[in-house]
């Protein structure tokens, strides 16, 4: 075990084409082999199924700053700052979960279900795990999710997400786009909608009705090519942002209205919703300081070019 604090987040099957390991993806992620130490660790703390644990060869790592030691065995309270290292575990744990999930549903010729791991940091011989998940196992060999010379550099596009202190509207749009994914869709179309004011708000409009026209506006620039596909979907956006100012100022918003926005956009328009806000996480991530809704207006206004 290193001296150093370090986390592992997700621990799975990944097999890596022509690629020596570890493979650096990033200054703060690398994908490596597990050791058998940390096999044991894991295994005795009964923080992954050991069935599963034997076929998992391979670890995501990021390291974390120190911040305290962890509360004892005898219960003594955990030092300053270890509250906010598993804060940091939990933000990291849901941005490895989008980006891993997004990217090999978008990028791989196969279908494959959401590679869910789990957040384990140990941390001075203590280990926390915020969520305790195994592994989904691919149904065959030709379903393993792979890294080749091909992918890794889309693949490394992803991996801005991982920093633990990425910034608060990526991580904020990233925990909102998660839970609408298991949301009823008067809860989704709420929680997408946070999603897109983190991302493309502005404090300094106060009314709704602005708000909602600015961030349609801002998401169809980014997320849409021009023309006609941008005008569809930013007239879906104020339809969605008029049926969120109902759910959540105590207006009436009955199945008619639901059902009639399923009519005119098809049955899938959560989905559309969805997608529209993890292309725009990814746009973010890649914008990495300059903030989603800023360099909107600058397309907006022609002084950027995409």
């Amino acid at each position: 075990m290193t001296d150093k604090p370090y986390a592992i987040f997700g621990i799975f099957n990944l097999a890596l084409a022509n690629l020596e390991l570890p493979v650096q993806l990033s200054e703060n992620a690398s994908i490596r082999r597990i050791t058998p130490k940390e096999r044991t660790e894991l295994s005795s703390r009964r923080l992954c199924d050991p069935e599963l644990l034997a076929v998992a060869d391979l670890v995501l790592e990021l390291p974390f700053e120190e911040a305290g030691e962890p509360a004892s065995k005898s219960r003594q309270p955990a030092q300053p700052g270890y509250e906010k290292l598993a804060e940091s575990a939990q933000a990291t744990y849901d941005l490895l979960d989008f980006a891993f999930s997004s990217f090999f549903r978008s990028e791989q010729p196969y279908p494959l279900r959401p590679l869910l791991g789990f957040a384990v940091f140990f941390f001075r011989g203590a280990t926390f795990s915020p969520r305790r998940k195994g592994i989904i196992l691919p149904t065959s060999e030709k379903d393993r999710p792979f890294l080749d010379r091909a992918n890794l550099a889309a693949f490394k596009d992803h991996t801005r997400l991982f920093s633990p202190s990425a910034p608060d509207h990526i991580r904020i749009a990233v925990g909102r786009y998660l839970s609408a994914r298991t949301s009823f869709r008067e809860e989704a179309i709420i929680e997408n909608t946070i999603a897109l004011e983190s991302l493309l708000g502005d404090s300094a409009v106060s009314n709704e009705g602005s708000i909602g026209y600015k961030i349609s506006l801002r998401a169809a620039m980014l997320a849409a090519a021009a023309g006609e596909e941008r005008q569809m979907l930013f007239q879906f956006l104020k339809e969605i942002y008029s049926l969120r100012s109902m759910l959540v100022h105590g207006g009436k918003v009955n199945r008619q209205k639901l059902d009639g926005l399923e009519k005119k956009h098809g049955a899938s328009y959560l989905s559309w919703l969805s997608a529209t806000v993890e292309k725009l996480i990814l746009i973010a991530a890649a914008l990495e300081e300059e903030y989603p809704g800023q360099y909107a207006d600058k397309l907006i206004l022609g002084e950027s070019r995409r």
